[in-house]
Formats: structure tokens, sequence, C-alpha cells
């Protein structure tokens, strides 16, 4: 398991462009719990599927490979898994296949659910999302800025060491646009969802 580092700064630059984050959803999780994770004796994380971690350890999950975003799904699908850990395997939290998603309430960021196995196709809302901006350019959808706070389902992937509520790291998306499609990623939706939502 590799060491694990807080993040530094956020990330600016990307596929997108000066400004862009990189391709895909990056995210720094929880900047203390990180700085906890690296204290331990055996901290560290392991990420895989095509998830890595920036020189500015921040964690990015690239875009779904053949996944259908240019429709009107208001859904924006990323790939990779992403394990902290410590404690002799006491502390594991995963995160794996995250997605952007306009439900009832708002947007919500979600998991993959893998405690039945490699097949599980139920999804878990860890965190909701507040949208604080959201534009496209001709490289793709940006989403330069989203607030998170953990659900009750998250506390649960956090080990239960959270309430409700409480406030994680930002996140960041670029969604390039897929071969050349007039509407990528689902933008008209979450933009419009962005207008309803921000403060």
């Amino acid at each position: 398991m590799t060491r694990t580092l807080a993040p530094a700064v956020a990330p600016t630059a990307g596929a997108g462009g000066p400004g862009h984050p990189p391709a895909g959803l990056t995210w720094g999780v929880k900047r203390s719990l990180l700085q906890y994770i690296a204290g331990l004796p055996d901290g560290g994380h392991t990420t895989s599927g095509g998830a890595y971690v920036s020189e500015t350890s921040f964690f990015t999950f690239p875009p779904e490979r053949g996944a259908d975003n240019t429709q009107e799904c208001a859904e924006l699908r990323f790939r990779g898994s992403l394990q902290l850990g410590g404690h002799a395997g006491m502390l594991q939290i995963i995160i794996t296949d995250p997605r952007v998603v306009r439900s009832e309430s708002g947007m919500v960021l979600t998991i993959a659910d893998r405690t039945g196995g490699p097949g599980e196709s139920e999804r878990l809302a860890i965190a909701d999302l507040e949208i604080n901006d959201a534009y496209r350019t001709r490289h793709g959808l940006v989403l330069p800025l989203m607030t998170a706070t953990l659900t009750s389902a998250g506390c649960e992937i956090f080990g239960g060491h959270y309430p409700p509520g409480e406030q994680l790291d930002p996140l960041f998306a670029f969604a390039p646009r897929v071969g050349g499609a007039a509407a990528d990623w689902g933008a008209d939706n979450l933009l419009e969802q962005s207008r309803m939502y921000s403060v």
C-alpha cells in the first residue's frame, strides 16, 4: 500500500487546457483523514481500475469507458477504485466507480457497492453535492468546484467516524466531449441543476 499524503493545492490544469481539472473526477476526499492516515505506521492507499493519485495527492477517477454520457441522463460516470487503509486492516475505506448524479433532492455523489462481490450493481449515495459553477468549453463540461457533505450511507463507508452533514473536501470534474457529440455528459441537465441548487 502506497504511503498517503494530504492534498496540498487544488488541481488547476489538465487535458482540457489551462485552468481545467484533469479529465475525470478529482477529489482530495478529506484532508484531515488523509493526514491521519499518513501518520499511521501502516497507513496508505492503493488505486486500481484507472484511478490514480496526482503529484499534489489528489485522487482522480477517469471518465468511464463506453458510458453513454451524451444523453440527457444528468449523470457523470467515472471509473476506478481508491482504497484507504491502516491499523492492520481495521481502517478501510473503499471508493469505487464514483458518479455525479441528479436525485430528487439535488446532486449526489454515488459509488458502487461492492459488499456483495464484484458483480454487485447497487450504488450508495455517500455525499450531497452543491455545484457552485458549471460551464462548457469546446473540450467538454467543467465543474470547477463541488462542495460535498456526508450522507448517512457515507458515514458507514467512512467507518462511522463522521456524522451526517460532515464537510468533505471539494470535488472537481472535467468531462470531455465524447466522439464530438453536441451534448456532452448530460451537460444541459447538470447546468440546470447547478442553477437550481447553487446558493
